[in-house]
């Protein structure tokens, strides 16, 4: 089992797929301009995963999480560090990071832009392998990202696919992370999807 290059190459326009759409959702929403963009994917492998960085890493990050099953199981993940997170829903709301109340609102808001996020991706990837997936109930955590990938990685070894994404908000830009966490019917049917392209 392995992604040849021209399989990520596809894969990450598959995703990057899914993070435009979100954008343009997103852009529905509120009166700022949001921009999404990809510009990095990487694939973990077997053993290779113990060497994804956010592994060895410590400090607080604003998490949402959705599972799926169906046709194919894992779990996927938006991550950004926390301050990251203040300063991404500060810029989109107007809020102040310091007042009263802004970490509900943190976490209403970063809940909502996962679920959108990780919706459009997974979208993206079922409808390239035809496949149908029913999703839960998105989950909120600040939490240290090391923790949160080691109880990942035990429920779904085979793979990780790890999109690095920057989101604009006029002169702001803020980095996260979107995971994708497959077991080996998942990865399998991306593997047999992307050969026969």
């Amino acid at each position: 089992m392995g992604f040849s290059d021209d399989q990520i190459k596809l894969l990450r326009e598959i995703i990057n797929g899914g993070v435009v759409r979100a954008g343009d959702i997103l852009n529905e929403m509120v009166d700022s301009k949001i921009k999404l963009e990809i510009p990095k994917l990487n694939i973990f492998e077997g053993k290779s995963i113990s060497n994804t960085k956010e592994l060895k890493e410590s400090g607080i990050s604003s998490i949402v999480r959705l599972d799926f099953s169906g046709s194919i199981e894992g779990s996927s993940l938006l991550v950004f560090p926390y301050q990251s997170a203040m300063k991404f829903v500060s810029g989109l709301t107007g809020e102040d990071a310091g007042s009263e109340g802004f970490g509900m609102l943190l976490e209403e808001a970063v809940t909502e832009i996962g679920n959108i996020v990780l919706n459009n991706v997974m979208g993206s990837i079922t409808n390239a392998i035809n496949c149908t997936v029913n999703y839960e109930v998105p989950i909120f955590k600040n939490e240290e990202i090391s923790e949160i990938l080691k109880m990942e990685i035990a429920n779904f070894k085979t793979s990780i696919l790890k999109a690095e994404t920057k989101f604009y908000i006029e002169e702001i830009q803020v980095e996260g992370e979107i995971f994708v966490f497959l077991n080996y019917e998942a990865t399998n049917e991306i593997l047999l999807i992307q050969t026969s392209k």
